[in-house]
């Protein structure tokens, strides 16, 4: 079946055509061969996009929030890409562009009549202009960062001895055994990530080498140094340690000193997770979880303490409730914009111009330097729309589009 769809209508604004034809690999390959045979050529990436953008069917925001849209991975960051598509963040570029032109405007007016007896906007006008523009930028910034920093996913490090339940825990929240797990020690040698994705946010969880004092060879002393390390770069950790122990043995064999160390040093959320309650030595029931880990800890982390069994999955629904919510706690809580780095690398270039003309004005420089910084400005939120355009940019934005889109 073919869908024809008639300019100017079509995505691209062009003439084109959809074919649907079976899933079949051989079936496409002959239908490609053929069109490639007639003169057909395959779309370059982002070519499709491309061309709606050369045909003012979208402009540059709303061509990188195609991007955004596709590649979203949460829910939040879903919705922040149709936003853009809605033409959101070019109302923001707008509303600047709009406040920068009647500045000009001004100043311009009065390089022009500066010997006439005319009353222009004053000193004070133009430099809370400037401030309030600079203040609004910087926040967008601040705001397009805080986004970016939980783009990749909010990270979750599982911590603990070797055997204490850190693989079977992972497999629990994947949903699937993702992990190996196995009586023997030593059997994770290195850090296994899995993406997921809870309360609309795109979660890390990161399953680690068990940590040990008596690691057997080089590569299982690797893995621990990596756990470590990865466990730093983390937001949320969870310590494990053995129920099924007595409580003095599995304390010494616990990485647990080493860990609050660690923690002490950073501004982790840490959860406390007392594993295998199903088969609980006798002297953990004496005394509270909580009072035993108290006692080794000195940081004000937001810290947490569960008691669960994946075996028997006793405890993993408090567990999975009080990091349902720390995760939407420490989500973004901002309706700020996700910026691509040559989105944020031009308004960094327009805050340095505005800045500047910002300094020019205190310092009562000439006019018409001033009138160049803030030309320069308009240039460039010019180049976030499309507006002003460059080669080298297009080129930049869309080669990193897939093919066909």
């Amino acid at each position: 079946m073919v869908i024809p769809f008639i300019e100017p209508y079509s995505y691209t604004g062009e003439e084109s055509a959809e074919i649907h034809c079976h899933g079949n690999p051989l079936i496409l390959k002959n239908i490609l061969k053929i069109l490639f045979e007639i003169g057909f050529q395959k779309a370059e990436p982002g070519e499709f996009t491309k061309r709606a953008y050369l045909n003012n069917k979208l402009d540059l925001t709303q061509a990188e929030a195609v991007k955004e849209i596709i590649e979203s991975r949460g829910e939040k960051e879903l919705q922040n890409a149709l936003y853009l598509k809605e033409g959101i963040f070019k109302k923001h570029i707008l509303a600047f562009k709009s406040k920068l032109l009647n500045l000009l405007a001004d100043l311009s007016a009065e390089l022009d009549f500066i010997d006439e007896d005319i009353q222009f906007t004053s000193k004070k006008n133009k430099i809370n202009i400037l401030n309030s523009l600079i203040k609004d930028i910087k926040e967008l910034l601040k705001n397009a960062n805080e986004m970016e920093r939980y783009r990749d996913g909010i990270e979750i490090s599982i911590l603990g001895f070797t055997n204490v339940g850190k693989s079977s825990l992972l497999n629990y929240f994947a949903g699937s055994d993702r992990a190996i797990v196995s009586e023997l020690p030593g059997t994770t040698r290195d850090y296994l990530e899995i993406l997921m994705n809870i309360k609309g946010m795109p979660v890390k969880m990161i399953d680690t080498a068990g940590i040990r004092d008596n690691a057997e060879n080089t590569i299982e002393k690797e893995g621990i140094r990596r756990s470590i390390n990865k466990a730093k770069e983390s937001d949320i950790l969870f310590i494990l340690l053995d129920a099924s122990l007595e409580k003095s043995k599995s304390l010494k064999n616990s990485p647990l000193d080493q860990l609050c160390k660690l923690a002490e040093k950073t501004n982790l959320i840490i959860f406390f997770i007392l594993n295998k309650w199903d088969i609980v030595h006798n002297s953990w029931k004496v005394e509270n979880f909580k009072n035993v880990v108290i006692n080794k800890i000195k940081f004000k982390n937001k810290v947490f303490y569960e008691k669960t069994s994946v075996k028997s999955e006793y405890g993993l629904k408090s567990l999975q409730n009080n990091l349902h919510k720390v995760i939407l706690s420490i989500s973004p809580h901002t309706d700020g914009i996700m910026m691509s780095a040559w989105q944020k690398e031009i308004f960094e270039e327009v805050l340095v111009e505005l800045e500047e003309s910002l300094n020019l004005i205190l310092l009562n420089e000439a006019l018409e330097v001033i009138v160049s910084c803030i030309q320069n400005s308009v240039d460039l939120l010019g180049k976030l729309t499309g507006e002003v355009q460059s080669e080298d940019l297009l080129g930049r934005i869309f080669s990193r589009f897939c093919i066909g889109k």
